[in-house]
């Protein structure tokens, strides 16, 4: 569920700000929520979503729902360079690939 701020411009005039939500509850359950509430839907295991974000966040000593917001929100990771200019580096697409091969490794066992 998307938040709204109110905000006011140089002219006066009101700016709304939107921020995403975060994931309240950190557990398979918890993400299957956030993405229910966010988007209506869950296209994908949750668990094994989970499961790849930690993998990854271990190697990038990150927070997983860090990596999880990245990787759904495409929101930058708090002591990674991963954005520039709004778009994704080159650290940024790896860990995306690294978290999307981590999902299907995951899901073939």
């Amino acid at each position: 569920m998307r938040q709204t701020n109110t905000m006011y411009s140089l002219g006066g005039q009101p700016v709304k700000l939107n921020t995403m939500a975060r994931v309240e509850n950190w557990s398979t359950s918890g993400i299957l929520a956030y993405l229910i509430d966010t988007y209506g839907e869950s296209r994908h295991d949750c668990h094994l979503l989970k499961r790849a974000c930690e993998i990854v966040a271990k190697k990038h000593n990150v927070d997983p729902t860090d990596m999880f917001h990245f990787l759904i929100e495409n929101e930058p990771v708090q002591g990674l360079y991963m954005h520039s200019y709004g778009f994704q580096t080159r650290t940024g697409r790896e860990v995306r690939n690294q978290i999307e091969q981590e999902y299907r490794e995951l899901s073939d066992e």
